[in-house]
């Protein structure tokens, strides 16, 4: 699905970008792991990474190529599930909606490469959440993997936050699915996104931003748009596909903007 979908758009192509560069500097320190998982080198490094995620011609293939040298990932993203698609098909669809819809300036100059692994390893917790209490608790998995992960990949510690912020919620998407979308589910919210701009190192408003286009890469895989998609999201979004266009659909939109006004008002 995800190769059809490739051939109609075409490879989506950036800039490359030389290792180091971008919003971030300083290493983040390797820590001791609750998964198993050592902070010694491995097939799976920062370098390695880069290659792929900042390639002049990027392919999202190439970044799960990568990543699935790691027995512990691989096993997630092969044998794990997403809906109906395994991990890997779902989170492959997740990079695509992405390069295909947003391909200006990240917010809040944000590196593009950083963001594509950010999305590539997004669910990663969902599996190992399943298997215990329940996937409801996929964002602490998420967020305990991917700085565990980051951290013995050399990626610093503001690149980890950055990370570890946007798997470990969802406000947006909490927000929207909240029956009455009210004034204290929009504090509520809000609340978690200003912790995930604090965490980061970002405005709020760049925060904000970065965390729409992230949580729209995400969702638009589950529509009939999407590569993989189920087709139960479709309402969420307008999708001008020739002009390479996503915005969400006018109600949903300002219910959004509403967060985001909460969010800018504290």
């Amino acid at each position: 699905r995800v190769a059809a979908v490739r051939k109609a758009w075409g490879a989506a192509e950036s800039e490359a970008l030389p290792a180091g560069s971008g919003l971030f500097s300083g290493r983040a320190k390797p820590k001791a792991s609750s998964w198993g998982l050592q902070p010694a080198p491995s097939a799976v490094d920062r370098a390695s990474l880069e290659r792929a995620t900042k390639a002049q011609h990027f392919l999202p293939e190439s970044v799960f190529s990568v990543l699935k040298r790691d027995p512990f990932l691989r096993e997630q993203y092969v044998n794990g599930s997403s809906g109906y698609w395994s991990l890997e098909e779902h989170s492959a669809a997740v990079v695509e909606q992405f390069e295909r819809y947003f391909r200006g300036p990240v917010p809040g100059g944000v590196d593009r490469g950083l963001i594509r692994l950010i999305l590539a390893l997004h669910d990663i917790g969902k599996p190992s959440a399943a298997r215990g209490k329940g996937v409801r608790f996929q964002h602490e998995h998420n967020r305990r993997i991917v700085t565990e992960y980051m951290a013995k990949w050399g990626y610093t510690d503001k690149e980890a936050a950055l990370a570890a912020a946007l798997v470990g919620s969802d406000p947006i998407g909490g927000f929207l699915k909240d029956r009455t979308r009210g004034v204290e589910a929009e504090i509520r919210f809000a609340g978690e996104l200003r912790a995930g701009a604090k965490e980061a190192g970002l405005p709020a408003a760049d925060y904000f931003e970065l965390s729409r286009v992230y949580y729209m890469s995400d969702a638009s895989a589950y529509t009939l748009n999407g590569a993989g998609g189920e087709g139960f999201l479709d309402y969420l979004f307008v999708f001008k596909p020739a002009e390479r266009s996503m915005e969400l659909s006018p109600r949903v939109a300002a219910d959004v903007e509403r967060l985001r006004r909460r969010v800018l008002s504290f």
